[in-house]
């Protein structure tokens, strides 16, 4: 049975909300298909560009580990070879179209909180999948 990009973004999604990953202090945030720089430091106003290698027909999950409160994410563009959603606003997943090899970009803006004030930082990620 062939699955959706949406069904298989879907379930990676709900595997990972249930379960907690514990490499948060690497360089990159080690997974079995995905690397990926972890956000650290987030400031108002501020664009932070992170990498992400992920393997073909597999799917990276996201997870905001900063040290403040995340208040939403917003998509602002949208990947072009891939799928990306979300399970809450800390907790997101990136799936490549099925069978793509190559370079795909997509870029959201991060509330959070500075001193109890809401502040937005835009993320943008360049993707690798091999």
């Amino acid at each position: 049975m062939k699955q959706s990009p949406l069904l298989r973004l879907a379930r990676l999604t709900l595997a990972v909300a249930a379960t907690t990953l514990s490499t948060s202090n690497l360089p990159l945030l080690a997974q079995e298909d995905c690397a990926l720089q972890p956000l650290r430091f987030l400031c108002d106003g501020c664009v932070v560009q992170r990498r992400m290698t992920v393997r073909r027909d597999a799917g990276c999950v996201e997870r905001n580990q900063t040290e403040t409160v995340i208040l939403g994410v917003q998509l602002t563009v949208r990947p072009r070879n891939g799928s990306f959603g979300r399970s809450s606003a800390a907790l997101q997943a990136y799936v490549p179209r099925k069978g793509y090899v190559g370079a795909d970009y997509y870029e959201f803006v991060l509330t959070h909180e500075i001193a109890g004030k809401p502040a937005k930082t835009t993320i943008k990620n360049f993707i690798t999948v091999q």
